[in-house]
């Protein structure tokens, strides 16, 4: 089964500089520690050494399994966000079975810990939630996304950073353009320092904002909110005038010398 991102609300989206040293702040939890899961869906995740991080700030603990109609209405299907060695993965257990659970979205569980004020100074801040039809409609933001919706017939799964970014993801068969997430990602990755401008404005477009001819950010050309930000090697002049400023001159052959990992923002305007 697929599992598609068709919507993104951002508020922010921060990716912080953390020591190996603030893993130390996350809980998690065995997935014994959650009776309501089916036995056969706790065994597959021990079997995959899965821990749960718990979402500090969230009304509802434990959390982090959840269970809804992901797939089709009347079907009851669990997710669960499972760790391993420090890396958070959404496993999708269709109609409750352990065979080929969907998985989306590992990533490290490093990157959603904030600032959580007084003597808990940090906060792992990643929840998952079950997103109702009436709410995929009103939070899909076409505007920004460029994608319409799909026949929206069954809830999705919510993706959040609390108080920073969420990414619904709907399951929708048979409709391979909704695949376009995993897609976008993909041609993101093969841009690489030490190719060219040239080679990057094929995946991407420029942003908004302040930049000069050598350092810019740059948004994908399959959505928007997914952002890089480069910087260049001038090819055919120096990279500063006789004045030491930087050349505002952008050409074809300069190259990429470093380049940010993709990131979720909101658009920008100059």
């Amino acid at each position: 089964m697929r599992l598609s991102l068709f919507t993104a609300s951002v508020l922010a989206f921060v990716v912080m500089p953390l020591s190996q040293s603030l893993d130390s702040w996350i809980v998690r939890l065995p997935p014994s520690a959650f009776p309501e899961l089916p036995a056969n869906v706790v065994q597959d995740l021990q079997r995959r050494g899965c821990t749960i991080p718990q979402e500090a700030f969230s009304k509802v603990n434990p959390n982090n399994v959840i269970k809804g109609e992901f797939a089709k209405p009347g079907q009851i299907d669990w997710a669960v966000l499972c760790s391993v060695k420090g890396v958070s993965t959404i496993l999708v257990f269709w109609n409750g079975s352990e065979e080929n659970p969907a998985a989306i979205v590992p990533a490290p569980d490093s990157g959603y810990l904030q600032g959580a004020g007084g003597d808990q100074q940090w906060a792992y801040s990643r929840l998952i939630e079950p997103m109702g039809v009436e709410d995929i409609f009103r939070y899909h933001d076409l505007e920004h996304l460029g994608i319409p919706l799909p026949p929206i017939e069954h809830q999705g799964i919510n993706d959040q950073y609390n108080g920073k970014a969420f990414l619904v993801w709907y399951y929708f068969d048979g409709q391979s353009h909704l695949t376009w997430v995993a897609d976008a990602l993909i041609r993101m990755h093969t841009i690489k320092p030490g190719m060219t401008r040239s080679d990057l404005l094929k995946v991407f477009t420029t942003e908004g904002g302040l930049s000069t001819g050598l350092q810019r950010t740059f948004v994908s050309r399959d959505c928007l909110y997914f952002k890089v930000d480069v910087e260049f090697e001038a090819v055919g002049r120096p990279n500063r005038d006789q004045e030491g400023r930087v050349t505002l001159i952008e050409d074809g052959r300069d190259i990429i010398v470093k380049m940010s990992k993709p990131y979720v923002e909101f658009a920008i305007a100059d």
